[in-house]
């Protein structure tokens, strides 16, 4: 089963959000929630501020981080949530009392989807939460390209000014055109930001959804 996070803080992890629809519990009265967010980089990463504010607001959830795939194992056994990036299809067997996967991810086609799906186990991604961030890194790509930032950089490193090869790569973004292909929350996000530009969408830009076919935003003429 796959379907959208449940309405609520759609910046807060899903787990919380499942303990406050369903009530759910284990043995020592709260719902159990594993949390698989480890990564190097601080930006991915479960930090305190997070651990505070779900403690604070969801008291019945107890969370408990996963610290590598052999703990994953362990933790599994007794969790009814898992909220991270990586369900590995072993760990199925293992997590009998599991009830949900959410991810953080924008999609879940690397998540074992049949499988779940075979176990009753809910899927949720991050609704929503991406579109921004990567709009507006499509933005500086697509401005990056058409005032030759790029190739400027690389030729400050040579101490070297080729203003005429630079020059000649240029090109307005206001008044122009852009086709997106596959236009879900994401590809919306990018349009809208677009068309803040000046930049029209073109007309085969469009998604495909259960009810049929939706197009994206485009600029009236």
């Amino acid at each position: 089963m796959h379907s959208e996070p449940p309405a609520g803080n759609s910046r807060l992890p899903h787990s919380a959000q499942l303990a406050v629809r369903t009530g759910a519990s284990t043995g020592d009265g709260n719902l159990q929630a594993a949390i698989d967010l480890r990564s190097n980089h601080r930006f991915w990463a479960f930090t305190d501020r997070h651990r505070s504010l779900l403690a604070a607001r969801f008291p019945a959830v107890s969370l408990v981080e996963i610290a590598d795939a052999s703990h994953a194992a362990q933790v599994l056994r007794t969790a009814e949530v898992y909220f991270g990036w990586r369900f590995q299809p072993a760990w199925f067997p293992l997590a009998s009392g599991l009830r949900w996967i959410a991810s953080p991810a924008a999609g879940v086609d690397h998540l074992p989807l049949r499988e779940a799906t075979e176990r009753g186990v809910m899927v949720t991604r991050s609704f929503g939460f991406h579109g921004t961030p990567m709009a507006e890194h499509v933005m500086g790509l697509v401005l990056g390209f058409a005032r030759g930032l790029f190739a400027c950089a690389a030729r400050q490193r040579t101490d070297l000014w080729w203003q005429a090869e630079i020059a000649s790569n240029f090109f307005d973004v206001s008044g122009s055109t852009m086709t997106i292909v596959g236009c879900g929350s994401v590809g919306q996000d990018v349009a809208r930001l677009a068309m803040s530009s000046i930049i029209a969408i073109g007309p085969t830009a469009r998604r495909y959804t259960e009810s049929g076919r939706q197009r994206c935003p485009q600029r009236p003429n």
